[in-house]
């Protein structure tokens, strides 16, 4: 199904739940008021919570629209429970409104264990089909597909979207090292019929990444998934800095900013169409003449 994102989504999660993520990015999500949230969360708080989870994030946030993203394996080991625990949530995200669902798929479907390979992520991806059919599917969570030989991609062929987690930090020319192998290698894949052809929308980290790389980024494809809150301890888990904070407003700016014929600055190209139309030097990177033709 082809499904049209906002223009950007912040990620919140926390190891002592989304609950306590959301109690944490308040402050950040009032101040930004993105035009997504996505829900990080396990397979039973997303089962059991996730529509209270998103009516709160949606009174946050109004007018945002919210995602879930289901943690890595999280969920039962046996690959029929798991299955069914999959479809339930699939028809949570319905009842919740939720328009997108994310699946994180690590360990046993990344390393090809017994019980999670390519026919079994086809059946969970058809039945979640049949029971969602306006659930927009996506996969995400491996990074460098090289690195991940065994994993099942023909069994993830039935998903709308591609989430590969740039996650590359520091300088940019490391960054663009990180995509660039990225890129070649999803180019191998789809050439030996291992992986088809699907949208890209990165995922992405909202600190330690220059707002200059993270424009690229962004002008490059239709959206971008960035981590605002998120680590391995729950008194240490902000990731959103300033860098990221101003990409995040100078894309709410694109968006509120109409082009000559009435449209706003989304998608594919964004930043280079709005460079264009102010006839500042095009290169999809937003620095400080962007800025301030933006007013910021």
């Amino acid at each position: 199904m082809r499904y049209t994102p906002p223009p950007y989504v912040v990620t919140l999660w926390n190891p002592q739940g989304i609950q306590i993520a959301l109690e944490h990015a308040r402050p950040t999500l009032e101040r930004l008021k993105p035009p997504g949230v996505m829900l990080h969360g396990g397979i039973m708080e997303l089962i059991e919570s996730g529509t209270a989870l998103t009516q709160l994030t949606r009174a946050m946030v109004p007018g945002a629209v919210v995602w879930w993203e289901l943690a890595g394996d999280d969920g039962p080991g046996d690959a029929g429970a798991a299955l069914m625990a999959r479809i339930h949530l699939a028809q949570a995200a319905v009842l919740a409104g939720v328009p997108f669902l994310s699946l994180n798929c690590e360990q046993r479907w990344k390393h090809g264990m017994a019980g999670f390979g390519v026919d079994d992520a086809r059946k969970a991806i058809r039945e979640m089909r049949k029971v969602a059919p306006q659930l927009a599917l996506s996969l995400t969570s491996y990074g460098q597909p090289g690195l991940h030989a065994d994993f099942p991609w023909q069994g993830f062929g039935g998903v709308d979207v591609y989430q590969p987690e740039l996650y590359g930090q520091g300088d940019a020319a490391s960054i663009f090292d990180w995509c660039e192998k990225f890129a070649a290698q999803y180019s191998t894949l789809r050439q030996t019929g291992r992986m088809v052809a699907r949208p890209i929308w990165p995922d992405m980290l909202a600190g330690n990444v220059p707002s200059v790389f993270g424009s690229w980024l962004v002008d490059a494809f239709e959206t971008v998934t960035m981590w605002v809150l998120g680590c391995s301890k729950a008194d240490d888990d902000g990731l959103m800095d300033d860098e990221g904070e101003l990409l995040c407003r100078c894309l709410n700016a694109l968006a509120a900013t109409l082009d000559p014929w009435g449209k706003p600055y989304v998608g594919v190209g964004r930043v280079s169409r709005f460079q264009f139309d102010k006839a500042l030097s095009v290169d999809g990177k937003i620095g400080a003449q962007t800025r301030a033709a933006l007013g910021l």
